[in-house]
Parts: C-alpha cells; structure tokens; sequence
C-alpha cells in the first residue's frame, strides 16, 4: 500500500470522564481507503511521526475523549487532515482523512501494522 499523502491510481480526559486511547508512546495503524495505510507514533506535546514508512510524515494531534483530530505538517502528506471518533465497543477509530480536496474513509486501530 502508499504512503498516506501519495496520490492515489496524549490524551486529553473529556468533560464525561472517558479518556482519550491515543496517548504519548502508542503507535496507531491508519488505513484510509484508496490512498494507504500508515503506522504512527504519538509522542508527547501533541505531535506524531509515520514509523517505518520512509515519507517523512509528520504532525500535530488533538484527543479529547473520543475525538481525535490529525494534521500533517510535513512529509508527502502534508495539509491532510484526520477527523475520527473512537467506538469503545469496537476499539478503533473512524472517520474521514482529507487529502488533495479529496475525502476518504479511515479506520484507525491500535498497533503496527506490516507492510504500511
């Protein structure tokens, strides 16, 4: 699979108490439909690097409860944005990651995944 942002062919505790699954020392694998998947490693003051991808992706992040929020500053995919909410039943995330205009669906789970 691409890199995220290749063209296709610490968390916060919510005002209800749930605390955020992102937290600094994770790493998430986001898998986005049509463009990839990335391994990512949330790190403290908020910010993020792609483990083992070699696109240099990185950015901010914002958790609050089941909310979490992604921006990429630099790499291929910087300017892309994540928007997802947490399914405690589930445990993982979804929403949309916005790349070039375009929006995606993304599925976030928590671990490395091979080959991303």
């Amino acid at each position: 699979m691409m890199p995220l942002g290749a063209t296709p062919a610490a968390g916060a505790v919510a005002p209800s108490g749930i605390v955020a699954p992102i937290q600094p020392g994770s790493i998430w694998t986001f898998s986005i439909a049509v463009v990839g998947c990335e391994n990512d490693s949330f790190t403290t003051r908020h910010k993020f690097v792609a483990t083992d991808n070699g696109s240099g992706n990185k950015g901010t992040y914002k958790a609050s409860g089941k909310h979490l929020t992604m921006t990429w500053t630099a790499g291929s995919a910087v300017g892309d944005v994540l928007t997802a909410t947490y399914s405690i039943k589930k445990g993982i995330y979804r929403g949309s990651y916005t790349h070039a205009g375009q929006i995606f669906a993304v599925t976030g789970s928590p671990g490395a995944t091979a080959g991303c």
